[in-house]
C-alpha cells in the first residue's frame, strides 16, 4: 500500500512539474512576440531636442506602449490561473495521501484566487486606459500636425518696437498656436528651435518679457547660430531695461548676419539710449548703407547728429525721412528742432505746422512750436501752443516748463512761479534747469523763485 501511495505522488509531481514548465513556454514565446512587433527604446533627455517624429509617429509609439502592458498583463493573469489549477490537483493529491491539512490548502487556494482577480483586473483597466487615451493620442496627432501647418502659414516673425505693428489676425494666430504647444509639453513632446521661438513671439505680444526671454534663450540653446533669435532676445532684453545684455544680443545677431539692416538699427537705439551719440550714429549709418530706403533710420540718424550739435547734417537726415515718408509727422517735427538750433525759427515753426496737421494730437510738436514761438517774440500764440499741448497731455511736464518761461518773458512771475511748479512738481530736474535757463533771468533773485527752486 506504501510503495503504491508513493508511485501516485511520483506521477502527479510529474504531471505539475510538466504543466509548469509548458506554461513557463508558453508565456516566454508571448513575450518574445511583444519584443519582435515593437522594438522601440525609450531615452530621456534633460533639454528638448529637435524632433522629427510625425504626429503618426507619436500615436503609433504610445499605442503600442499600451498593447504592450495589457499583453504583459494577460500572461501574468493566464499563469495565475494555471497555477490555482495545479495548487488544486496538488490539494486533492496531498489531502487524499495525508500530507497536507486541508485547512491550509484552501486558504493559499483562497489567496491564488484573488491574485488571479487582482491580475484579470489590471488587465481590464489597461483596455479600458487604452481606450480613454485614444482621444488623446488623437489629439497630439492632430496638433502635432497643425502646428506644422501653422508654421508654414506665417513664417518667422520679427519683433517690431511696437507691439500695434503686428497685425490682430496674426496675434490671434500666435495664441492658438501657444496653446497648441503648451498641450504638447505637458505631454513630454520634444519641442523644436521654431516652437520656443513662436512661443517667445506669443509670451512678448501678451507682455510676459520674462517668459518670452526665457522661450528665446531656449530656442538658441538648439541652435545657437539663428540670428533672428539672438535679434528677437534683444528686443525683448529692452523691454526689461537691460541695455548692455541687450547690445551683446544685437551684437550677435550681427556676428551670425552682418547684412542685419534691423539688428543694426536697434543697436543704434540701444547706444541711444545709454548716450554713447557717435556709436549710435555709426550704428544708424551702417542700417541705412544695407536698407538705404528705410525712413527710420533716417530718423534716428538725425536724432544722433541733433545730440551731436551737427544740426545742418541733422536737418538733412530728417529730410531724407521726409521724402521716403511725406507723413512722418515725427521726422517734421524733430526737423523743426534742428532748424531751431541753427536759429532759423520761421522754419522751423512751419515744420512744427506741418508735424501737426499730419498729426493734430502731437503734444510735443505743439510745445515746441511754443517754444519757437517765443524765440520769435510772439508770446500770445507761445502761450496758446503750449496750452494745446497740456490740453492733450495734462501731465506734460515739458510743456508747463515752456510755459512758465514764457510768463517770465512777458514778466508774468505770477503765473511765471504757478507753471514753475507745476513742472518741478510732474519733474523734479525741471528744478535745476530753472536756475539756468536764461528766460527765468529776471527771476534768479526773487526769493519766491529760490524757495521753488530750491
Amino acid at each position: 500500500m506504501v510503495e503504491e501511495k508513493k508511485f501516485l505522488v511520483k506521477i502527479f509531481l510529474i504531471l505539475i512539474i510538466s504543466t509548469l514548465l509548458a506554461s513557463i513556454i508558453e508565456a516566454q514565446e508571448k513575450k518574445d512576440t511583444i519584443q519582435q512587433k515593437s522594438e522601440i527604446k525609450i531615452s530621456q533627455s534633460p533639454t528638448p531636442m529637435k524632433s522629427n517624429e510625425t504626429g503618426e509617429d507619436i500615436s503609433q509609439k504610445t499605442q503600442e506602449g499600451l498593447d504592450r502592458s495589457i499583453s504583459i498583463l494577460n500572461v501574468v493573469a493566464t499563469f495565475m490561473g494555471v497555477l490555482v489549477a495545479l495548487i488544486t490537483i496538488v490539494i486533492i493529491i496531498a489531502t487524499s495521501v495525508g500530507f497536507l491539512e486541508y485547512r491550509r490548502w484552501r486558504k493559499i487556494r483562497k489567496q491564488a484566487e484573488e491574485n488571479v482577480y487582482k491580475a484579470k483586473k489590471s488587465a481590464d483597466e489597461a483596455k479600458e486606459a487604452a481606450e480613454e487615451a485614444k482621444p488623446i493620442i488623437d489629439k497630439l496627432k492632430k496638433d502635432k500636425e497643425e502646428i506644422e501647418t501653422m508654421k508654414k502659414t506665417f513664417g518667422k516673425i520679427s519683433i517690431p518696437q511696437e507691439p500695434e505693428f503686428l497685425s490682430e489676425e496674426l496675434k490671434k494666430k500666435l495664441d492658438e498656436y501657444g496653446e497648441k504647444i503648451k498641450f504638447l509639453e505637458a505631454f513630454g513632446i520634444p519641442l523644436e528651435a521654431e516652437d520656443y521661438y513662436n512661443r517667445g513671439v506669443d509670451f512678448y505680444y501678451k507682455e510676459k518679457y520674462e517668459l518670452a526671454l526665457k522661450a528665446f534663450e531656449k530656442a538658441i540653446e538648439i541652435k545657437p547660430n539663428n540670428s533672428m533669435s539672438w535679434y528677437n532676445k534683444g528686443v525683448v532684453l529692452n523691454k526689461l531695461d537691460r541695455p548692455d545684455e541687450e547690445l551683446q544680443a544685437y551684437e550677435k545677431a550681427i556676428e551670425i548676419k552682418p547684412n542685419y539692416s534691423e539688428a543694426w538699427y536697434n543697436k543704434g537705439v540701444a547706444f541711444g539710449e545709454l548716450d554713447r551719440y557717435d556709436e549710435a550714429l555709426k550704428a544708424f549709418e551702417k542700417a541705412i548703407e544695407i536698407k538705404p530706403n528705410n525712413s527710420m533710420s533716417w530718423y534716428n540718424k538725425g536724432i544722433a547728429l541733433g545730440k551731436l550739435d551737427r544740426h545742418d547734417e541733422a536737418v538733412k537726415a530728417f529730410e531724407k525721412a521726409i521724402e521716403i515718408k511725406p507723413d512722418y509727422a515725427e521726422a517734421w517735427s524733430n526737423k523743426g528742432v534742428a532748424l531751431s538750433g541753427l536759429d532759423r525759427y520761421d522754419e522751423a515753426v512751419k515744420a512744427f505746422e506741418k508735424a501737426i496737421e499730419i498729426k493734430p494730437d502731437y503734444a510735443e510738436a505743439w510745445s515746441n512750436k511754443g517754444v519757437t514761438l517765443g524765440k520769435l517774440d510772439r508770446h500770445d500764440e507761445a502761450l496758446k501752443a503750449n496750452e494745446k499741448a497740456i490740453e492733450i497731455m495734462p501731465d506734460f511736464a515739458k510743456a508747463w516748463y515752456n510755459k512758465a518761461c514764457v510768463h517770465s518773458l512777458k514778466g508774468d512771475k505770477e503765473n511765471a512761479l504757478k507753471n514753475l511748479s507745476r513742472a518741478i512738481k510732474l519733474d523734479r530736474k525741471n528744478k535745476e534747469d530753472a536756475k539756468k535757463d536764461e528766460d527765468f533771468k529776471n527771476l534768479w533773485d526773487d526769493e519766491d523763485f529760490k524757495r521753488i527752486t530750491s
